[in-house]
């Protein structure tokens, strides 16, 4: 327990020196296999920007953030779309997210 700052400092500093000099291993392989690297957290901060019309062919079903559970089985019954836009209020048409039928159905 006495030598574990000191490890762990030492380990660090090993791990930046080596980043300097050299190409990290994980982002070589990203490369090689053409994978894009993608930030950790998505942008979603100008998804007000868009309405439903802009994501959805019509005819456009939407889910309200607070939706009844008969609802969603209903909406799940009667269409075959793979996603949905989700909506503040029923009215609204300020795009707040998206779910897909898979998380719905779980």
């Amino acid at each position: 327990l006495t030598h574990l700052l000191p490890l762990m400092t030492a380990v660090m500093t090993a791990k930046w020196i080596a980043d300097l000099f050299t190409h990290p291993l994980y982002h070589a392989l990203l490369e090689v296999k053409c994978i894009p690297f993608l930030d950790s957290k998505p942008v979603l901060d100008k998804l007000d920007l868009f309405t439903v019309r802009h994501v959805m062919a019509s005819p456009v079903v939407t889910v309200c953030v607070k939706e009844a559970v008969k609802n969603i089985i209903a909406i799940l019954e009667n269409t075959d779309h793979n996603a949905f836009p989700v909506v503040l209020k029923p009215d609204s048409s300020i795009l707040v997210g998206l779910i897909s039928r898979a998380q719905l159905e779980v």
